[in-house]
């Protein structure tokens, strides 16, 4: 007699102790995605700081500033990719490049916002 064939059960893979284990969700959360979401939002408010930007923009430079020797170029590129991850803080590349004018002095950033002013350059506030 052939051997009954049993339905092939289809588990998402969110749903796997794999995935639980790779995205170690809290037990707060109803979910391995749930976790995920919340890690993205606490990653994006991280690097919607100056450190973020500096990130992006100097791992531009290493790929191409030895052919486009271009600072402002990398600094738009650092824009656009973390525009592209939801992250607004700094929407110009001059913002980025005083950021690191600053930062290279001591590797330290200050970001210094008078209040009832946008840390903006000067012709765009």
């Amino acid at each position: 007699l052939p051997a009954a064939s049993l339905p092939a059960i289809q588990t998402s893979y969110w749903h796997s102790s794999e995935a639980r284990r790779l995205f170690r969700p809290l037990a707060t959360e109803k979910d391995v995605v749930e976790g995920i979401d919340n890690q993205i939002e606490l990653l994006r408010t991280a690097s919607s700081t100056p450190h973020g930007y500096l990130t992006l923009a100097l791992l531009v430079a290493k790929e191409k500033m030895e052919s486009t020797k271009n600072w402002n170029s990398c600094c738009e590129e650092a824009v656009i990719a973390a525009t592209r991850l939801g992250i607004k803080a700094g929407t110009h590349s001059r913002t980025v490049r005083n950021w690191y004018q600053n930062f290279r002095i001591q590797r330290k950033i200050t970001v210094l916002v008078l209040p009832g002013k946008h840390n903006l350059p000067p012709f765009l506030q």
